[in-house]
């Protein structure tokens, strides 16, 4: 992001808020609560590539028809898998209800373990097969290549896991 982007704080529409975060999911879940008038949050990350032009009007339309009131999460397939779903799209009435897009226990990874089970467990998530953004990770894609940041997040993979493993077996519950 430019230094002009960045001092502007706002292109086409799009707030941008800039800051420092703690890890991985304290950068997901910050600041959302600046942002006050919403309906729908899509969480891309940085190898999150579009595929389709006109991919947020496919979200408007999916989440006006399938969660009218936006209590719910939508899930199209990352382009590699469909057990896990990586790319976040909530509702404001659905992100009301934890005020969080991953849980804050989490550093980086597992996280998107439980937000897939916990929408699924309450049945407010519908799956699509439809790519409207691949999932352009090095697991993916062997012409990726590992990177520096990819290796500081594996390093709490034990930690996350204990902690997906710990949530899990208390019924993920929203503290």
């Amino acid at each position: 992001m430019t230094l002009e982007v960045k001092q502007a704080g706002c292109v086409n529409g799009t707030t941008i808020i800039g800051g420092t975060s703690n890890n991985k999911i304290h950068a997901c879940n910050r600041d959302i609560e600046k942002g006050k008038d919403w309906d729908i949050i899509v969480l891309i990350s940085d190898d999150m590539i579009p595929q389709i032009d006109g991919w947020d009007e496919i979200i408007r339309q999916a989440m006006t028809k399938y969660y009218p009131d936006t209590d719910g999460t939508l899930w199209f397939n990352d382009g590699y898998q469909d057990r896990i779903c990586t790319l976040c799209i909530i509702g404001r009435k659905y992100f009301d209800r934890f005020g969080f897009i991953y849980h804050p226990d989490y550093n980086s990874l597992f996280c998107d373990n439980e937000f897939t089970e916990v929408a699924k467990g309450l049945d407010k998530m519908t799956y699509f097969t439809a790519c409207i953004f691949r999932h352009e990770h090095f697991a993916n894609n062997p012409q990726i290549k590992r990177d520096k940041l990819y290796d500081r997040n594996e390093a709490f993979f034990n930690i996350d896991k204990a902690t997906y493993e710990r949530r899990k077996a208390e019924g993920f519950p929203n503290k």
